[in-house]
Protein backbone atom coordinates (compact mmCIF):
# COMPACT_ATOMS: atom_id res chain seq x y z
CA UNK A 1 0.00 0.00 0.00
CA UNK A 2 1.30 3.33 -0.78
CA UNK A 3 0.93 5.97 1.54
CA UNK A 4 0.13 9.47 1.02
CA UNK A 5 2.79 11.36 1.97
CA UNK A 6 2.13 13.84 4.79
CA UNK A 7 2.89 17.48 4.57
CA UNK A 8 3.35 17.77 8.27
CA UNK A 9 4.15 14.59 9.89
CA UNK A 10 3.87 16.21 13.50
CA UNK A 11 0.09 17.06 13.05
CA UNK A 12 -2.66 13.92 13.23
CA UNK A 13 -4.80 12.84 10.60
CA UNK A 14 -7.39 15.07 12.27
CA UNK A 15 -5.01 18.46 12.44
CA UNK A 16 -4.02 17.64 9.40
CA UNK A 17 -7.80 17.51 7.53
CA UNK A 18 -8.34 21.28 9.30
CA UNK A 19 -4.84 22.33 7.78
CA UNK A 20 -6.68 21.34 4.34
CA UNK A 21 -9.83 22.25 4.70
CA UNK A 22 -8.05 25.94 5.54
CA UNK A 23 -5.78 25.60 2.26
CA UNK A 24 -8.40 25.21 0.49
CA UNK A 25 -10.53 28.27 1.39
CA UNK A 26 -7.22 30.31 1.18
CA UNK A 27 -6.68 29.19 -2.24
CA UNK A 28 -9.94 29.52 -2.83
CA UNK A 29 -9.56 33.39 -1.64
CA UNK A 30 -6.27 34.16 -3.33
CA UNK A 31 -8.12 32.38 -6.67
CA UNK A 32 -11.51 34.90 -6.14
CA UNK A 33 -8.93 37.86 -5.87
CA UNK A 34 -6.64 36.65 -9.12
CA UNK A 35 -9.80 36.34 -11.37
CA UNK A 36 -11.08 39.76 -10.89
CA UNK A 37 -8.19 41.47 -11.07
CA UNK A 38 -8.37 39.28 -14.49
CA UNK A 39 -11.52 40.37 -15.29
CA UNK A 40 -10.52 43.92 -14.81
CA UNK A 41 -7.22 43.88 -16.83
CA UNK A 42 -9.64 42.03 -19.51
CA UNK A 43 -12.13 45.06 -19.46
CA UNK A 44 -10.06 48.06 -19.10
CA UNK A 45 -9.80 50.04 -21.93
CA UNK A 46 -6.61 49.66 -24.44
CA UNK A 47 -5.59 53.37 -22.66
CA UNK A 48 -6.19 52.42 -19.09
CA UNK A 49 -3.69 49.36 -19.80
CA UNK A 50 -1.14 51.57 -21.02
CA UNK A 51 -2.09 54.19 -17.91
CA UNK A 52 -1.26 51.38 -15.56
CA UNK A 53 1.90 50.04 -17.89
CA UNK A 54 3.25 53.22 -17.06
CA UNK A 55 3.40 52.87 -13.22
CA UNK A 56 5.47 50.12 -13.57
CA UNK A 57 8.42 51.86 -15.53
CA UNK A 58 11.28 53.80 -14.82
CA UNK A 59 9.37 56.94 -15.03
CA UNK A 60 7.03 57.02 -12.17
CA UNK A 61 3.82 59.19 -12.86
CA UNK A 62 0.14 59.56 -11.40
CA UNK A 63 -2.58 57.72 -13.45
CA UNK A 64 -4.18 61.13 -13.81
CA UNK A 65 -1.42 62.75 -15.97
CA UNK A 66 -0.52 59.73 -18.33
CA UNK A 67 -3.39 60.14 -20.06
CA UNK A 68 -2.89 63.55 -21.10
CA UNK A 69 0.39 62.44 -22.54
CA UNK A 70 1.10 61.51 -26.14
CA UNK A 71 1.99 58.00 -27.15
CA UNK A 72 3.97 59.84 -30.22
CA UNK A 73 4.19 62.35 -32.86
CA UNK A 74 3.36 61.48 -36.80
CA UNK A 75 5.12 64.22 -39.22
CA UNK A 76 2.41 66.16 -41.13
CA UNK A 77 4.57 68.62 -43.84
CA UNK A 78 7.88 70.53 -43.91
CA UNK A 79 7.40 74.34 -44.32
CA UNK A 80 10.34 76.27 -45.86
CA UNK A 81 11.00 80.24 -44.82
CA UNK A 82 13.29 82.30 -47.27
CA UNK A 83 16.37 83.91 -46.36
CA UNK A 84 14.68 87.50 -46.77
CA UNK A 85 18.10 88.92 -46.66
CA UNK A 86 19.81 88.59 -43.11
CA UNK A 87 16.34 88.39 -40.89
CA UNK A 88 16.72 84.74 -40.72
CA UNK A 89 20.65 84.03 -39.92
CA UNK A 90 20.27 82.88 -36.07
CA UNK A 91 16.53 81.90 -35.60
CA UNK A 92 16.02 81.73 -31.82
CA UNK A 93 12.29 82.13 -31.40
CA UNK A 94 8.94 81.49 -33.21
CA UNK A 95 5.30 81.29 -32.43
CA UNK A 96 2.63 80.31 -34.35
CA UNK A 97 -0.14 83.44 -34.88
CA UNK A 98 -3.60 83.59 -33.69
CA UNK A 99 -4.24 85.40 -36.77
CA UNK A 100 -4.08 84.54 -40.71
CA UNK A 101 -3.41 85.92 -43.73
CA UNK A 102 -4.98 85.67 -46.85
CA UNK A 103 -6.53 82.50 -45.20
CA UNK A 104 -3.17 81.17 -44.27
CA UNK A 105 -0.98 79.84 -40.99
CA UNK A 106 1.36 82.97 -40.09
CA UNK A 107 4.13 82.90 -37.70
CA UNK A 108 5.98 85.50 -35.53
CA UNK A 109 9.82 84.74 -35.42
CA UNK A 110 13.54 86.15 -35.63
CA UNK A 111 17.04 85.87 -34.91
CA UNK A 112 18.97 86.60 -31.42
CA UNK A 113 21.10 89.29 -30.18
CA UNK A 114 20.14 92.81 -29.96
CA UNK A 115 16.95 93.29 -31.41
CA UNK A 116 13.91 95.82 -32.25
CA UNK A 117 12.03 94.22 -34.37
CA UNK A 118 9.99 90.79 -35.11
CA UNK A 119 8.74 89.90 -38.29
CA UNK A 120 5.22 88.04 -39.51
CA UNK A 121 6.03 85.18 -41.94
CA UNK A 122 3.43 83.48 -43.86
CA UNK A 123 3.95 79.39 -43.66
CA UNK A 124 2.30 78.84 -46.91
CA UNK A 125 4.43 80.93 -48.93
CA UNK A 126 7.25 81.50 -46.93
CA UNK A 127 7.93 84.72 -47.55
CA UNK A 128 7.87 87.75 -45.25
CA UNK A 129 4.61 89.53 -44.52
CA UNK A 130 5.77 92.57 -42.73
CA UNK A 131 8.59 93.68 -40.42
CA UNK A 132 7.44 95.33 -37.08
CA UNK A 133 9.50 98.20 -34.94
CA UNK A 134 9.10 97.84 -30.82
CA UNK A 135 11.17 101.01 -29.93
CA UNK A 136 12.48 99.40 -27.34
CA UNK A 137 16.83 99.78 -26.00
CA UNK A 138 18.40 98.22 -28.58
CA UNK A 139 20.54 95.98 -26.00
CA UNK A 140 20.44 92.24 -24.50
CA UNK A 141 19.67 89.01 -26.02
CA UNK A 142 16.64 88.06 -27.93
CA UNK A 143 15.42 84.31 -27.22
CA UNK A 144 12.06 83.60 -26.93
CA UNK A 145 8.66 84.29 -27.69
CA UNK A 146 5.11 82.79 -26.90
CA UNK A 147 1.54 84.10 -27.46
CA UNK A 148 -1.12 83.99 -24.32
CA UNK A 149 -3.85 86.38 -23.09
CA UNK A 150 -3.46 89.86 -22.88
CA UNK A 151 -5.43 89.33 -19.28
CA UNK A 152 -7.00 86.93 -17.37
CA UNK A 153 -10.63 88.07 -18.60
CA UNK A 154 -12.09 84.72 -20.16
CA UNK A 155 -12.25 86.67 -22.95
CA UNK A 156 -8.71 88.31 -23.14
CA UNK A 157 -7.54 88.98 -26.52
CA UNK A 158 -4.11 87.43 -27.07
CA UNK A 159 -1.12 89.58 -26.97
CA UNK A 160 2.59 88.40 -27.90
CA UNK A 161 5.53 88.34 -25.42
CA UNK A 162 9.24 88.77 -26.06
CA UNK A 163 11.73 87.49 -23.90
CA UNK A 164 15.07 89.60 -24.08
CA UNK A 165 17.01 87.66 -21.47
CA UNK A 166 19.69 85.64 -22.75
CA UNK A 167 23.19 86.16 -21.13
CA UNK A 168 25.50 83.82 -21.27
CA UNK A 169 27.76 85.75 -19.12
CA UNK A 170 25.80 84.46 -16.57
CA UNK A 171 25.72 80.76 -17.56
CA UNK A 172 28.48 79.72 -14.96
CA UNK A 173 27.25 81.57 -11.98
CA UNK A 174 26.32 79.15 -8.75
CA UNK A 175 25.80 81.80 -6.13
CA UNK A 176 23.79 85.56 -5.26
CA UNK A 177 27.11 87.46 -5.77
CA UNK A 178 27.58 86.89 -9.14
CA UNK A 179 29.06 90.37 -11.35
CA UNK A 180 29.66 89.08 -14.94
CA UNK A 181 25.92 88.87 -16.08
CA UNK A 182 22.98 91.42 -16.97
CA UNK A 183 21.25 93.21 -14.00
CA UNK A 184 17.93 93.83 -15.77
CA UNK A 185 16.10 91.89 -18.35
CA UNK A 186 12.66 92.24 -20.42
CA UNK A 187 10.09 91.07 -21.58
CA UNK A 188 7.77 93.06 -24.24
CA UNK A 189 3.92 92.54 -24.67
CA UNK A 190 2.05 93.89 -27.42
CA UNK A 191 -0.96 93.24 -29.76
CA UNK A 192 -1.42 92.72 -33.02
CA UNK A 193 -5.21 92.81 -33.97
CA UNK A 194 -4.28 93.12 -38.22
CA UNK A 195 -1.29 92.88 -40.13
CA UNK A 196 -0.76 96.66 -41.08
CA UNK A 197 1.34 99.54 -40.00
CA UNK A 198 4.87 98.31 -39.06
CA UNK A 199 5.17 100.61 -35.22
CA UNK A 200 3.90 98.35 -32.04
CA UNK A 201 2.62 99.94 -28.81
CA UNK A 202 4.40 97.99 -25.95
CA UNK A 203 4.11 97.08 -22.27
CA UNK A 204 8.12 96.78 -21.17
CA UNK A 205 8.70 94.48 -18.10
CA UNK A 206 11.51 94.78 -16.58
CA UNK A 207 13.21 92.35 -13.82
CA UNK A 208 16.22 90.50 -12.29
CA UNK A 209 16.48 87.74 -10.19
CA UNK A 210 17.23 89.48 -6.83
CA UNK A 211 14.09 87.89 -5.19
CA UNK A 212 16.03 85.51 -2.46
CA UNK A 213 14.08 82.72 -4.11
CA UNK A 214 16.46 81.96 -6.92
CA UNK A 215 19.43 80.15 -5.65
CA UNK A 216 21.85 82.69 -8.05
CA UNK A 217 20.88 86.52 -8.28
CA UNK A 218 21.77 85.95 -12.33
CA UNK A 219 20.88 83.54 -15.04
CA UNK A 220 20.56 82.87 -18.32
CA UNK A 221 17.04 82.04 -19.63
CA UNK A 222 15.92 81.38 -23.20
CA UNK A 223 12.32 80.12 -22.51
CA UNK A 224 9.09 81.62 -21.57
CA UNK A 225 5.19 80.58 -21.72
CA UNK A 226 2.67 81.97 -21.06
CA UNK A 227 -0.59 80.26 -19.71
CA UNK A 228 -3.91 80.14 -22.03
CA UNK A 229 -6.25 78.73 -19.32
CA UNK A 230 -5.16 79.06 -15.44
CA UNK A 231 -5.68 76.54 -13.07
CA UNK A 232 -8.13 75.64 -9.81
CA UNK A 233 -4.64 76.01 -7.39
CA UNK A 234 -4.04 80.34 -8.03
CA UNK A 235 -3.24 79.98 -11.54
CA UNK A 236 -4.81 82.51 -13.85
CA UNK A 237 -4.86 82.91 -17.93
CA UNK A 238 -1.99 85.47 -18.71
CA UNK A 239 0.45 84.32 -16.00
CA UNK A 240 3.99 84.34 -17.23
CA UNK A 241 6.51 81.79 -16.71
CA UNK A 242 10.72 81.64 -17.06
CA UNK A 243 12.53 78.90 -17.38
CA UNK A 244 16.53 79.64 -16.62
CA UNK A 245 19.59 78.07 -18.25
CA UNK A 246 22.05 77.23 -16.46
CA UNK A 247 24.33 74.71 -18.72
CA UNK A 248 27.17 74.24 -15.94
CA UNK A 249 24.81 74.62 -12.92
CA UNK A 250 21.53 72.70 -14.03
CA UNK A 251 20.58 72.30 -10.32
CA UNK A 252 19.94 76.04 -9.75
CA UNK A 253 17.61 76.01 -12.71
CA UNK A 254 14.30 77.43 -11.91
CA UNK A 255 11.11 78.39 -12.81
CA UNK A 256 10.05 81.98 -11.73
CA UNK A 257 6.35 83.23 -12.36
CA UNK A 258 4.99 86.49 -13.20
CA UNK A 259 1.66 86.50 -11.97
CA UNK A 260 -1.16 88.12 -15.08
CA UNK A 261 -2.27 91.24 -12.26
CA UNK A 262 1.12 92.72 -12.30
CA UNK A 263 0.78 93.38 -15.95
CA UNK A 264 -2.46 93.05 -17.10
CA UNK A 265 -3.59 97.06 -16.66
CA UNK A 266 -0.36 98.15 -17.85
CA UNK A 267 -0.45 100.88 -20.57
CA UNK A 268 1.13 100.16 -23.22
CA UNK A 269 3.30 102.87 -25.28
CA UNK A 270 4.60 103.21 -28.85
CA UNK A 271 7.93 104.70 -27.18
CA UNK A 272 9.53 102.41 -25.08
CA UNK A 273 13.19 102.66 -25.29
CA UNK A 274 13.11 104.67 -21.95
CA UNK A 275 9.81 103.77 -20.12
CA UNK A 276 9.41 100.00 -18.59
CA UNK A 277 7.33 98.52 -15.58
CA UNK A 278 10.22 96.25 -12.57
CA UNK A 279 8.37 93.36 -11.96
CA UNK A 280 9.17 91.24 -9.30
CA UNK A 281 9.86 87.42 -10.13
CA UNK A 282 10.03 84.97 -7.85
CA UNK A 283 11.14 81.55 -8.27
CA UNK A 284 8.03 79.12 -7.89
CA UNK A 285 9.37 75.27 -9.29
CA UNK A 286 11.91 73.90 -11.05
CA UNK A 287 11.79 71.08 -13.84
CA UNK A 288 12.10 67.47 -13.04
CA UNK A 289 14.49 67.09 -16.15
CA UNK A 290 17.67 69.13 -15.55
CA UNK A 291 18.60 70.06 -19.23
CA UNK A 292 19.58 73.33 -20.72
CA UNK A 293 15.87 74.53 -21.90
CA UNK A 294 15.94 76.59 -25.05
CA UNK A 295 12.40 77.17 -25.67
CA UNK A 296 8.97 76.58 -24.31
CA UNK A 297 5.28 76.66 -25.48
CA UNK A 298 1.58 75.76 -24.15
CA UNK A 299 -0.64 74.03 -25.42
CA UNK A 300 -3.85 75.96 -25.86
CA UNK A 301 -6.32 73.93 -23.60
CA UNK A 302 -3.61 74.40 -21.15
CA UNK A 303 -3.42 70.44 -21.11
CA UNK A 304 0.69 70.51 -21.76
CA UNK A 305 3.73 72.42 -21.68
CA UNK A 306 6.75 71.84 -24.56
CA UNK A 307 9.92 72.57 -23.56
CA UNK A 308 12.84 71.98 -25.27
CA UNK A 309 16.44 71.49 -25.78
CA UNK A 310 18.65 71.74 -28.72
CA UNK A 311 17.60 67.94 -29.76
CA UNK A 312 14.35 67.01 -28.77
CA UNK A 313 11.10 68.24 -27.30
CA UNK A 314 9.58 67.32 -23.89
CA UNK A 315 5.81 67.34 -22.67
CA UNK A 316 5.01 67.74 -19.74
CA UNK A 317 1.35 67.50 -18.88
CA UNK A 318 -0.94 69.33 -16.27
CA UNK A 319 -4.44 68.24 -14.96
CA UNK A 320 -6.49 71.04 -15.35
CA UNK A 321 -9.55 68.98 -14.10
CA UNK A 322 -7.58 67.89 -10.74
CA UNK A 323 -6.42 71.46 -10.11
CA UNK A 324 -2.77 70.59 -10.73
CA UNK A 325 -0.73 73.65 -11.52
CA UNK A 326 1.62 74.74 -13.64
CA UNK A 327 4.56 74.82 -10.52
CA UNK A 328 3.34 71.08 -9.33
CA UNK A 329 3.05 69.77 -13.24
CA UNK A 330 6.75 70.92 -14.15
CA UNK A 331 7.98 68.88 -10.69
CA UNK A 332 6.96 66.04 -12.35
CA UNK A 333 8.37 63.94 -14.88
CA UNK A 334 7.25 64.47 -18.68
CA UNK A 335 5.47 62.64 -20.75
CA UNK A 336 7.63 59.32 -21.59
CA UNK A 337 7.30 60.09 -25.13
CA UNK A 338 9.72 62.75 -26.60
CA UNK A 339 9.75 64.43 -30.17
CA UNK A 340 13.33 63.44 -31.51
CA UNK A 341 14.49 66.68 -33.92
CA UNK A 342 15.84 66.05 -37.09
CA UNK A 343 19.65 66.91 -37.36
CA UNK A 344 20.06 65.35 -40.50
CA UNK A 345 21.51 67.40 -42.84
CA UNK A 346 23.40 71.08 -42.54
CA UNK A 347 20.51 73.43 -42.39
CA UNK A 348 19.44 71.31 -39.40
CA UNK A 349 22.22 71.27 -36.81
CA UNK A 350 20.41 72.79 -34.49
CA UNK A 351 16.67 73.88 -33.59
CA UNK A 352 16.23 76.52 -30.30
CA UNK A 353 12.24 76.75 -31.22
CA UNK A 354 9.37 75.02 -30.58
CA UNK A 355 5.86 76.50 -30.69
CA UNK A 356 2.01 74.61 -30.69
CA UNK A 357 -0.40 74.90 -33.48
CA UNK A 358 -3.49 74.53 -31.50
CA UNK A 359 -3.58 71.90 -28.75
CA UNK A 360 -2.57 69.07 -31.04
CA UNK A 361 -0.24 70.17 -33.35
CA UNK A 362 3.53 71.61 -32.76
CA UNK A 363 6.26 73.38 -35.33
CA UNK A 364 10.01 73.82 -34.70
CA UNK A 365 12.44 75.57 -36.51
CA UNK A 366 16.15 75.85 -37.04
CA UNK A 367 18.72 78.02 -36.51
CA UNK A 368 20.36 77.38 -39.70
CA UNK A 369 24.17 76.35 -39.68
CA UNK A 370 26.96 77.88 -39.15
CA UNK A 371 24.61 81.02 -38.22
CA UNK A 372 24.41 81.65 -41.59
CA UNK A 373 21.04 82.91 -43.74
CA UNK A 374 19.20 80.07 -45.13
CA UNK A 375 15.69 78.35 -45.77
CA UNK A 376 14.31 77.71 -42.61
CA UNK A 377 13.17 74.40 -42.87
CA UNK A 378 9.81 74.31 -40.42
CA UNK A 379 8.68 70.64 -39.84
CA UNK A 380 4.74 70.36 -38.95
CA UNK A 381 3.74 67.54 -36.18
CA UNK A 382 0.60 65.91 -35.12
CA UNK A 383 0.39 64.73 -31.75
CA UNK A 384 -0.98 61.35 -31.21
CA UNK A 385 -2.76 60.31 -28.15
CA UNK A 386 -4.12 56.74 -27.95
Amino acid sequence: MIEKHNPNPHKSHGELKHFKIFFGLRCFVVSCILASAAIFIISTSKQERIRLRNLGSSTLRSLGSSRLCPSGREFIKEYRIAPSGSKFSEISYMAHSSQKYQGHDVVWMGSDKKQEEIHAVSLHTGALIKTYRLFVSLTGDWESISLGPCTSSSNSKTCIYIQNAGDNAAQNCSSRKCTGGRENLYIYKYQVDKYDGTRLKVVTLRYNYSHSSWPTNQADSEAIFVDWTGDKGGGKRGDIYIMTKQPYNRQDQRIGKIPVEMHEKLVPITDSKSANYYIEVKAVSKASVEVPWTDADMSRDGKLVAARRESRVYFFPRDISAGQTISDAMKKPPCDSFSQTDMSSNDKLQSESVSFMGSTYFIEASECSEKLPCTVPVPKYRLVFD
